[in-house]
Formats: C-alpha cells, structure tokens, sequence
C-alpha cells in the first residue's frame, strides 16, 4: 500500500468521530437509522460500475501470475490514481469522469461503513481495525492457493475451494442460510440454485430442460394473459383504462381492499415465477448473471425512450 494511503483512512475515521461529536444529524443517527443510507449508497456504486464505458468495463487484462506464496503484507502497491479526485482536476475523457464518479461513490460507500464501525465501537462492540483485520484473516484462509497451500487449476476450483472452506467455518449454517434475504429476486434464485446443484441437492437442469420449461411456462400464461388484455381496469382515477391494461393484482401496489383476481388470477403469479425460475438456470448454464443482464436490459430500454 502506498505511503500516506493508512493516513488517508485515518483521517476518514477521525472525521467520523469529529461528525459524530459535532453534528447532531450525524449524532442522532443508529445502525437501523443509516440502514437505507447504506443501501442507496451500494446501489449507486452499481450505477457507477455500470456507466464504465464498455471497452472499459469488458476489459481482460488481469494481474500476472505469482508462482511464490504470498503473505498479505506483500501485496502489490497502491496505484495513484488517473483523475486527481482530490485535487479536483476537471476529467479529460469520458473514461476520466466514470472512473471519478466510481471513486466519488466509493467513498461514499466507505463513509457509511466507517460511520457504522465507530457506532459499534462506541457501544464496545469492535472498531474499524478490527474489521479490516477480520476480513484479511478470512480473505487470507480462503485463499490458500495464494499462501502455501496447493495450487488451483483455475477460477472454477478456486470457487469450490471458497464454498469448502466456508462451509467448515460455518457448519452450523445451510448452504441457503447466507443468502441475504434483501438479494433482488433473480440474483437470489441464481445463487441459491448454483448453491443447490453444487452440493448435489439437486440435480443440474440441461439447458435444453430448462428452455423447454421456459416455454412451457409461456404457453401457460398466454390464455391467461389475453383474459387480462380484454378487460378494462380502473385507472388511478377509478376510470377504465380500457382493453389492454393489466391490473396489479397486489393490494399493497393498488391500494385496492382485494386482489382484482377477475382481470389477473392467481395462477399468472405461479407462472411467471415459474418462467423467471427457467430463465434463472438457462443464464446460469451461459453464464450469464441474470439480474445484471436484466438491468442493461432496462438501462437499454430507458436510453432507447429517454
């Protein structure tokens, strides 16, 4: 790590303790008050990662390989950056002004878990050392093809290596119990099915299955689907939309007393779940991240009306 880099985050920790005594906003907050904070913040880190220019973000060169065991005080050094985020230099090119606004989003991630380790440490709970200690310990036993342990062949063994050891420190838990529950839908399905066939719980779907049931699913839903385009629905207003407008079943989203089970029967639910859950393991055989796909699906979208 660069020299002045353990300063820096220093500083970042002082400041927080400087907030926390300070600032009554920053001196009301709880870890349940900041919890939204943290989650807005991790989801404009995606949105920075995602505005990385493609030949950027697709690009393939990786660090060079070490043949020698390594221990974490070798790691390579910190690069400076390209942009001068601190001194504010204004970015040259649209590569320049998406790295800055990742380190700018970054920051404001750290910030958050700087803020929530000083919440525990006042409370004697632990302090930022100690979560910077615990994860380099853990990152460190899981690696042990990097630290004296037998090699791995590739990034494959390497990931079954990880859920090994993991699954021994923690045998106690189910393969789905660290799932988080907040996961998005699709990458909560894709994880827990890779969990799944990875321990042999169940068996791998071919892809030819799981573009079968995809399909099937769709052939279900179609009657279901010309049901509700033929009715009207009530408008936000309580006027017909008319044909073609699908009502949301879901009282919480319509603020309707009951399901409007004559427009969309409960079935259309089973069965798009269904549909998702084949599209699930069909982007799993491709591998492809079906959650992330879906978002450039909608980004694409947005561009293509916006």
């Amino acid at each position: 790590m660069a020299e002045g880099s353990y300063d820096r985050l220093g500083e970042l920790t002082d400041l927080v303790k400087i907030l926390r005594s300070g600032c009554p906003w920053d001196r009301a907050q709880t870890h349940r008050s900041l919890r939204p904070y943290l989650l807005e913040e991790s989801y404009e880190v995606i949105d920075a990662l995602d505005d990385l220019p493609r030949a950027e973000a697709d690009h393939t060169d990786v660090a060079p390989a070490v043949t020698e065991p390594q221990s974490p005080r070798a790691l390579p050094a910190h690069v400076p950056g390209r942009v001068g985020l601190a001194q504010g230099k204004p970015p040259d090119t649209e590569l320049d002004a998406a790295v800055a606004h990742l380190a700018e989003e970054l920051g404001d991630l750290l910030f958050q878990i700087c803020f929530h380790s000083e919440l525990a440490a006042e409370k004697g709970w632990f302090t930022i050392d100690e979560v910077a200690e615990g994860v380099t310990a853990k990152l460190t036993r899981r690696h042990p093809h990097v630290f004296g342990g037998p090699p791995a062949a590739d990034a494959g063994e390497v990931a079954q290596m990880w859920e090994e050891r993991k699954a021994l420190e923690n045998p106690t838990q189910t393969v789905l119990d660290s799932i988080p529950r907040a996961l998005p839908a699709l990458a909560s399905a894709q994880k827990a099915y890779r969990r799944l066939v990875s321990r042999s719980i169940v068996g791998a779907v071919d892809v030819t299955t799981a573009c079968l049931e995809a399909g099937r699913a769709l052939d279900r839903l179609l009657p279901v689907t010309k049901r509700a385009m033929q009715q009207p629905v009530q408008g936000e207003a309580g006027q017909s939309s008319g044909p073609g407008a699908v009502a949301d079943p879901s009282p919480e989203l319509s603020g309707l007393g009951e399901p409007v089970e004559d427009v969309v029967s409960s079935d259309a639910w089973h069965l798009v779940g269904q549909l998702l859950n084949a599209i699930v393991v069909v982007a799993e055989h491709l591998g492809v991240d079906a959650e992330l796909a879906l978002r450039e699906s909608v980004r694409e979208m947005i561009a293509g009306v916006g």
